[in-house]
């Protein structure tokens, strides 16, 4: 029975009409509803086709006997295989007789939608899996020893009798040895991790500052509403330690002095440092009760109920948009995690482009 129609039941009908929709599988059945997820759905795919012996030996460069055996043309007949075993898996959970998930994979309807899709992500995807193709030799000659190269890669550096190098552009050879691919991989590492590290605490420092307004916030409703009692807590010499051991810390305590209204409790708190100042038995005790005045006197000159309420507007408003910058930094972070070597490294940019040229002819 080969009609599928007729071999269908009339109440799966229009399942399998959704099925066999091209929007419908990547959802539900590939679990890629993007062209990115798509895409790296497809690749971690083709990684299994490349370690694949049956394919393999035609694409992978360390599996390959010849490199007069690399055959891109088996890149289509693994997709369509791969296809075909998904599909095949997704229908027989609903189907739990053998026979009739056979007999609706040798429909005419699913093998040319296996055939459309196959076509359609070959047609889209090409460059990527021929990137993949030349990861296997790029990653052959920066791992192995030369003397213990494949034979594969070996022959792809000097070309075969019906192949020119994988290496040669318009005469021009790329990179005539494994050391130099090699050299070039490692420095695109090396790039690669430093970009990443300077990127990770760019994000570090934006995050504890995002943290920072938020804590400014609690501190400015913390200060106007118990002023009063924070009196008690900022001796003289807390202020002092303060001022002079807490410099350039963000500490919660100094979040709350800084934020401190102009007032009676400041000018408190100024009189407190004057009577420790005048008490102070060393210069140096004199110098740093002198800094907390100045640092006192900056409060109650800055902090008007007027200041206060627009520093606190004025922090508010930046939440959102520290939320929405540290949201990109995070995005183009992991966006530099994803992107592959060549990227970091013009040298291998340029190998790379001359191997999908070979590739692709």
């Amino acid at each position: 029975m080969t009609d599928f129609n007729a071999f269908l039941k009339n109440e799966d009908k229009e399942f399998f009409e959704r099925f066999l929709n091209r929007e419908f599988f990547e959802r539900e059945v590939f679990g890629a509803p993007t062209r990115e997820g798509l895409e790296r759905n497809l690749l971690h795919v083709f990684d299994s086709i490349l370690i694949d012996p049956r394919y393999g030996k035609f694409l992978n460069f360390t599996l390959m006997k010849s490199y007069d055996h690399l055959n891109i043309s088996k890149i289509a007949e693994a997709l369509r295989e791969r296809l075909a075993r998904t599909i095949k898996i997704a229908i027989g959970k609903y189907y739990t007789e053998d026979a009739q998930v056979d007999e609706i994979m040798r429909s005419s309807y699913v093998t040319l939608f296996i055939t459309s899709l196959a076509a359609d992500y070959l047609s889209n995807f090409r460059e990527s899996f021929l990137r993949a193709i030349g990861d296997t030799f790029t990653n052959a000659a920066a791992t192995f020893a030369e003397s213990e190269l494949p034979i594969a890669a070996r022959e792809a550096f000097t070309g075969t009798r019906t192949r020119q190098s994988i290496l040669t552009f318009s005469g021009h050879i790329v990179a005539t040895k494994p050391d130099q691919i090699k050299l070039r991989v490692s420095q695109a590492q090396i790039a690669k991790e430093r970009k990443i590290e300077a990127a990770k605490k760019a994000l570090e420092k934006d995050k504890r500052a995002f943290e920072g307004l938020k804590k400014n916030i609690k501190a400015i409703a913390i200060a106007r509403s118990q002023t009063a009692q924070i009196l008690g807590s900022f001796s003289a010499e807390r202020v002092r330690e303060i001022v002079v051991n807490e410099d350039g810390k963000e500490t919660d305590a100094k979040r709350i002095l800084q934020y401190l209204p102009s007032g009676e409790e400041v000018l408190t708190l100024l009189d407190r440092q004057k009577r420790a100042f005048s008490l102070a038995a060393t210069d140096l005790a004199r110098e740093e009760h002198t800094r907390a005045i100045k640092y006192l006197m900056h409060i109650y000159g800055n902090n008007s109920a007027a200041a206060l309420a627009e520093k606190e507007r004025k922090t508010k408003d930046d939440l959102p948009r520290m939320e929405a910058h540290i949201a990109r930094e995070d995005a183009a972070l992991e966006a530099m995690r994803e992107k592959r070597l060549e990227n970091f490294d013009d040298g291998l940019a340029r190998i790379y482009e001359v191997i999908l040229y070979n590739l692709a002819s």
